[in-house]
C-alpha cells in the first residue's frame, strides 16, 4: 500500500476543486453584466482570506450525517444544535415553503461564512444548470441572489467588498480550463479577472494578503501497462513486476507558489522532488506560515514564510513512532491554539491511525487517543468543523436495521449505519475526556 493516507488527503483536497467539471456542453457566457461592467482596478488594499464554514460560535452546513443537503443549517456549538436558517415566522421547514430547505431537483454548491457576518452559498438546477450565488444574513434572512453563473467550480476567497470564484471553461484547442470572477458582494456585478495557473491542478493552501498560496505536483508519466490477451499468468506476473520497478523510479515535482487572482502572476515560495508513492512532505498554512515535515518518515517540523524567513522545530517522537519498521506516513492536519494536530499510520498496522498534538514551544507530542471504529477500523474521532474553544466530531458509528420498499413493492430491511456527532471542548479533546454534548437536528421533510 504505497502512501494512500497521505495521497489520499492531498487527493481529496484536489477534487473539491477540480472534481465538479461538467458534462461537455456548448463553452457559456458569463452573465452580462460581466459583458457591460467597465474593468475594474483590483481591490488595491484589501487583504484576501478563505471563506469557510466555520466561525467562533458554530459551523454552517447542509444537514448532517444521514440528513445531508437536506437544508441550510447553522450548528451552534452552546447548544449542540442543528438549526435550519429559516426566518419564516411559525415555519414548521416540513414543505418546500421552507425557506431554509432545498427542493429536490437542486443541489448545494457550499456555504461560506464570509468576515463581516454574511454568509454566501450556491444552488444549482440539474446537473449542468447554473449556479445562482446567494448572499444572506447569517441567520439566512435578508437573502438576495447575488449572481447566475455557469459553470461555477468553487469559491476561490473574498475580500472586504468581493468574492472570487471559479469559472469552468472550455475551448477545442485548450479544453478545459479554468478563471476567476470577481463577484461584487454590493451589487453582484461579476467581472473576469485571472485565469488559473496553466499545468497540473492546484491544491490552494491559503492566502497572503492579495495573494494564493498554491501548491502544484507534476508527476513523471510513463506508458500504462499493456498486457497481451494471450499471456500465461506467469508471464502477466512478470510483465507487472517490471512495470512496477519502472514506477517505482518515477519522480514528481512540487512547487508552492504564490498567485495573483488579479493580475495571474506567479511566484516561487519552494520546491521539493518526491518519489513514486509519496509527496515527500506533508504541508499546511497557518498564520502566515507555511509549516511542513516528510511525509513517510520522523522528521522535525520545518516552517517558512513567503519573504524567505524559515525555522525548524525538534518533535520528540514517541519510540514506537521512530522505530517502526514498516511504512509510515505523517500527515499535518489542522491547529488548535498552541498545537498541531497531525495524524500517524503504519507503527501500529494497517487497521490503525493515530491522532497527536505538537506543541509548537517545546515540541513535545502528545497523544489524542479518542478514537472509534469506522468500518472494522480504530480510527481517530473525525473533526468535522472548528470554533473559538470547541470541536464538532463524528464520535462513533452503529449499524442498524432499516425498513425500506424495494423494487417489487415488497417491505425489506437493509443495514444502515447511523453516525453519532457531538461537540467537544478543545480541554476535553485533547486530554481524551469523552464529554461530547450530543447534537440534535432540527427536522424537517428529507425525502
Amino acid at each position: 500500500m504505497k502512501r494512500i493516507f497521505a495521497l489520499l488527503a492531498v487527493l481529496g483536497c484536489l477534487t473539491a476543486l477540480y472534481g465538479c467539471v461538467p458534462a461537455a456542453q456548448e463553452p457559456s457566457a458569463v452573465p452580462a453584466t460581466a459583458e457591460t461592467a467597465p474593468a475594474a482596478d483590483p481591490a488595491a488594499g484589501l487583504p484576501l482570506y478563505l471563506p469557510s464554514l466555520d466561525t467562533a460560535r458554530g459551523t454552517y452546513n447542509t444537514g448532517l450525517a444521514e440528513k445531508e443537503n437536506s437544508g441550510l443549517y447553522f450548528l451552534d456549538y452552546a447548544s449542540a444544535e442543528n438549526r435550519i436558517l429559516c426566518s419564516k415566522p411559525g415555519c414548521s421547514h416540513d414543505s418546500d415553503a421552507c425557506e431554509g430547505r432545498f427542493l429536490s431537483d437542486e443541489s448545494v454548491r457550499g456555504v461560506y461564512a464570509l468576515q463581516d457576518g454574511a454568509i454566501v452559498y450556491g444552488v444549482s438546477e440539474g446537473i449542468n444548470g447554473p449556479t445562482t450565488l446567494w448572499l444572506a444574513e447569517s441567520d439566512g434572512s435578508e437573502r438576495r441572489e447575488l449572481a447566475s453563473i455557469d459553470r461555477l467550480g468553487q469559491v476561490l476567497c473574498a475580500d472586504a467588498e468581493n468574492i472570487y470564484v471559479v469559472q469552468w471553461m472550455e475551448e477545442v484547442e485548450r479544453g478545459y480550463y479554468g478563471r476567476v470572477l470577481r463577484v461584487s458582494l454590493a451589487d453582484g456585478a461579476v467581472t473576469p479577472q485571472a485565469e488559473l495557473p496553466e499545468g497540473p491542478p492546484q491544491y490552494f493552501l491559503g492566502v497572503s494578503g492579495r495573494e494564493v498560496l498554491a501548491w502544484q505536483i507534476q508527476w513523471e508519466q510513463i506508458p500504462p501497462l499493456n498486457i497481451p490477451e494471450d499471456t500465461t499468468e506467469e508471464e502477466a506476473r512478470v510483465l507487472n513486476d517490471a512495470y512496477e520497478e519502472e514506477l517505482s523510479k518515477t519522480e514528481a515535482e512540487h512547487r508552492v507558489f504564490l498567485w495573483s487572482p488579479d493580475t495571474g502572476e506567479q511566484r516561487d515560495v519552494t520546491t521539493w522532488t518526491s518519489h513514486y508513492g509519496s509527496t515527500g512532505r506533508t504541508v499546511l498554512w497557518d498564520g502566515g506560515r507555511l509549516y511542513w515535515c516528510s511525509d513517510n518518515r520522523p522528521d522535525d517540523l520545518h516552517w517558512m514564510t513567503p519573504d524567505g524567513q524559515t525555522g525548524e522545530l525538534a518533535v520528540a517522537w514517541p519510540e514506537e513512532i521512530l522505530h517502526s519498521q514498516g511504512e509510515t506516513i505523517f500527515y499535518l492536519e489542522r491547529m488548535l491554539p498552541g498545537r498541531l494536530l497531525l495524524t500517524v499510520w503504519g507503527p501500529w498496522g494497517i487497521d490503525r491511525i493515530q491522532r497527536y498534538a505538537l506543541d509548537l514551544e517545546s515540541g513535545a507530542v502528545q497523544e489524542c487517543p479518542l478514537e472509534y471504529v469506522s468500518n472494522a477500523s480504530e480510527r481517530p474521532i473525525m473533526i468535522m468543523a472548528q470554533g473559538e474553544e470547541e470541536l464538532a466530531v463524528a464520535f462513533a458509528e452503529q449499524r442498524q436495521q432499516v425498513e425500506y420498499i424495494d423494487a417489487d413493492g415488497e417491505l425489506a430491511t437493509t443495514e444502515a449505519v447511523h453516525t453519532r456527532t457531538g461537540v467537544i471542548s478543545f480541554e476535553d479533546f485533547l486530554s481524551g475526556n469523552p464529554d461530547y454534548r450530543e447534537i440534535t437536528q432540527e427536522d424537517g421533510k428529507t425525502e
